[in-house]
């Protein structure tokens, strides 16, 4: 008898055999893990490749250098519109997976994602709040450090009469990543010494404290500018004057002037009725006529139930391209003429007019001496009046390169983007898209949008029921044949 017959010799030789074995499969599991965490292949296989990132996305991903916090305070359903809801979450939930993949590196995440739903954990939503200053759902946070940004939905779906048509998210995203994760935050100022509105101010008519949180979530820092003892500061992204009451003095337009000609200055003026400025004849150099008029409507489909009017006729442009799409109107409480005038003294100077009043409304002339607002034919201005002009500079060279100038946007709504009105859709979408585009941040990369496509199968009952019947046959079949083979074996 061989002694590996021997149970002696035998029993420890299978127990080490065992072992062997078990180690070998613990091996075999621990190092295909390991080459899975570090070497590893995703491929989007929907229709349309909705979620595959595009080439410059990963390049920037693969640079990154900071940990990146993405927050996603978009609610898992909703009772107001629980359908465009589930579809945004997916939509993002999909596309922040491929980007938290692709930026994996050496095993490191260097972005996290995290979901919070502020209607089931309000505890960590007030703590959002508390630290972020956000405190508004539907939103995607990048944060990264001290920086952060804010996605809305209407940056990442494209909407049409309330449905979403197209997905915009990878160019909404990369672009809130290379904001945050840049180290570089733009300040804005704000003008003050004339009674403008201040981002100080929290009070519903005269405050700006709403506009300035947003900003702060954008990743833009807002500053308070006094022109009557400096000039316009060397890190300055963008001036903006709102609403002045007292008038600017002859020094202080030469400061912003100077600002735009050799600076190659971003300035937005937004100008409420009845008050003088100073900045009439300064505004008439680049072209934009501020006539001291008040544009009345009479159309009630251009006022609210509290008086307040509503504009809705907007030019094809890159600032107002967002109302155009959402049909959405920007609410004020009163307005002025902001015309593009014949000549403008900048060499150069393009003029477009952004929005307009309704073709009932018109500008009156005389409304200092005239108790009712009343149209006098051949004295007052028929609409459509404009409301906003942009005028810039600056041309593309013979050889394809685009030589940057100057650009300036006059409004003729004061008070849009107050306490009182900031919240309304189209004022915080025109406000926002203005300075994106006036910051050249509307466009940091390009990646089209990719078009949402829905699918419905109609059936009647009768399909359906031959459709139920197709789908359980497969099944009512395997269970007879496993009935009968467990007879045939008992039997």
């Amino acid at each position: 008898m061989s002694r590996l017959d021997d149970f002696r010799y035998a029993t420890p030789i299978r127990k080490l055999n065992k072992f062997v074995q078990l180690l070998l499969a613990l091996c075999l599991f621990v190092g295909i893990n390991t080459l899975a965490s570090r070497y590893y292949w995703r491929e989007d296989i929907s229709g349309r490749s909705v979620f595959a990132l595009s080439p410059e996305t990963l390049a920037y991903l693969g640079a990154l250098k900071e940990h990146v916090d993405v927050i996603v305070t978009i609610p898992s359903s909703d009772a107001s519109g629980e359908e465009q809801q589930k579809l945004l979450r997916r939509y993002v939930k999909n596309l922040l997976e491929e980007y938290r993949e692709a930026a994996r590196r050496d095993g490191e995440e260097m972005l996290s994602v995290e979901y919070v739903d502020p209607y089931r954990n309000p505890r960590r939503a007030e703590e959002l709040a508390r630290n972020l200053h956000i405190d508004q759902s539907n939103v995607v946070i990048f944060s990264c450090g001290r920086r952060q940004r804010v996605v809305t939905p209407s940056e990442i779906m494209d909407f049409s009469d309330l449905e979403p048509v197209a997905f915009k998210g990878e160019q909404a995203f990369t672009s809130a990543l290379l904001e945050t994760a840049s180290g570089i935050t733009p300040v804005v100022y704000f003008t003050t010494g004339h009674g403008e509105m201040s981002i100080a101010d929290v009070t519903p008519n005269r405050g700006l404290s709403v506009a300035a949180q947003q900003l702060r979530a954008r990743n833009l820092e807002p500053r308070l500018l006094d022109l009557s003892g400096q000039d316009v500061p060397e890190d300055a992204a963008l001036v903006v004057v709102v609403d002045p009451q007292g008038q600017f003095l002859p020094q202080e337009t030469v400061r912003l002037r100077r600002y735009l000609e050799e600076r190659s200055g971003r300035l937005v003026v937004l100008l409420g009725a009845r008050r003088q400025s100073g900045l009439e004849r300064f505004l008439m150099r680049w072209g934009i006529s501020v006539d001291d008029m008040i544009v009345h409507e009479s159309g009630p489909e251009s006022l609210d139930s509290g008086g307040a009017l509503l504009v809705r006729s907007f030019a094809d442009s890159p600032v107002t391209s967002i109302l155009r799409r959402n049909n959405a109107p920007i609410v004020a409480g009163q307005a002025r003429p902001i015309l593009a005038g014949q000549m403008a003294a900048e060499p150069g100077t393009r003029l477009t007019v952004l929005m307009a009043s309704s073709a009932k409304s018109w500008a009156e002339i005389g409304w200092r001496s005239e108790p009712e607002p009343v149209f006098t034919a051949g004295k007052d201005l028929p609409g459509p009046i404009p409301l906003a002009v942009l005028a810039q500079t600056g041309a593309r060279s013979g050889a394809g390169i685009y030589l940057p100038g100057s650009r300036v946007i006059a409004v003729g709504l004061g008070d849009i983007i107050s306490n009182n009105y900031i919240s309304s859709f189209g004022n915080q979408a025109f406000f926002f898209s203005m300075l994106n585009w006036m910051l050249d941040r509307e466009q940091v990369i390009s990646i089209d949008p990719t078009p949402i496509e829905k699918y419905q199968l109609s059936l009647s009952r009768k399909e359906l029921g031959r459709l139920a019947l197709l789908l359980c046959l497969p099944a009512a079949a395997a269970a007879i044949l496993g009935l009968l083979s467990a007879l045939i074996r008992r039997y």
